[in-house]
């Protein structure tokens, strides 16, 4: 009977391994808002929060629609409006690496340093690959565009599906890189490099806007390192973005009243001078006409 205890609890500590492995190998949509679709197992659904996404599902955004999605709550995607994503591989179950590939479309990512392999982005014409940063991935057209809000980011020029590895470029923080299919096929024959621009405030803080009001209870999931890379990189910065920008409107909104008032006093103060002159004038017709009476 103790034996078969012992069984019974080896066991249940395989299956609770089992799940906890699961687990950290899947993605969960953790918040949705509007036409939100997901391919799980080559079947499209409506998404639903806590649908899980393992390697070969994808997920597809409508028009002014999101969908927040967590990895081992080490990793927050936010898929903006209008995206096309598969998750290709998943770490530690498919080449030690976790890889979304997006046909189309927007992607935020925030996520905390990795202890082994790697995440990417892979679009049509590149690959962004981190193994901890706050970065996001545009598609549009024929170009692809990697924003770095935090850390560094390598990126390989895609050529028909294909990764260029022998070509790489290191994006750091607060730069920016735009690949379209004409730049690479420039970079394979050697007639071009991967340019880095260096992100204008006003692109950094529209970026951090796109991305800084995920739901608290999400974030709350997230592991400490990666729930602190969120709030101090995103969240902390965005608003002191808008509060700035509130300062700004306040500014604006008191010297309007301050001019209002400057232009009421001096509407004022013409009106006295007018009415001064006026009185005047009239004093001076008054003299005028008594000079002219003739006398007796």
């Amino acid at each position: 009977m103790k034996r078969l205890f012992i069984m019974l609890l080896a066991m249940a500590a395989a299956v609770s391994l089992s799940c906890k492995k699961d687990a950290e190998e899947s993605f969960m949509v953790q918040n949705i808002i509007g036409d939100v679709k997901v391919s799980i197992n080559k079947a499209e659904k409506t998404a639903s929060q806590g649908d899980v996404l393992k390697a070969n599902d994808r997920i597809i955004t409508g028009s002014k629609s999101l969908a927040d999605l967590t990895l081992s709550n080490s990793c927050l995607v936010r898929v903006s409006e209008n995206t096309s994503v598969k998750i290709s591989s998943l770490i530690d179950k498919i080449g030690n690496e976790t890889q979304m590939d997006m046909d189309k479309g927007k992607l935020h990512v925030t996520l905390s340093k990795l202890s082994k392999g790697a995440f990417s982005v892979k679009t049509p014409t590149a690959v962004a690959s981190v193994r901890g940063t706050s970065f996001r991935v545009s598609v549009a057209d024929d170009s692809s565009r990697i924003d770095v809000l935090k850390g560094k980011v390598s990126v390989n020029p895609v050529m028909k599906g294909m990764v260029i590895k022998d070509v790489e470029k290191v994006v750091e923080s607060s730069q920016t890189t735009d690949i379209t299919m004409k730049k690479v096929q420039e970079i394979v024959n050697k007639k071009a490099e991967i340019k880095v621009a260096v992100l204008k405030p006003e692109e950094i803080s529209e970026i951090k806007n796109e991305f800084n009001d995920i739901k608290s209870d999400v974030v709350e999931k997230l592991e400490d390192n990666a729930k602190k890379e969120y709030r101090e990189e995103i969240q902390k910065t965005s608003g002191d973005d808008k509060n700035d920008k509130l300062k700004e409107e306040r500014k604006k909104a008191l010297d309007k009243i301050k001019e209002e008032k400057a232009a009421k006093e001096q509407a004022e103060r013409d009106r006295l001078e007018k009415e001064k002159n006026e009185k005047i004038m009239k004093e001076k017709e008054k003299r005028e006409r008594a000079s002219n009476i003739p006398t007796l």
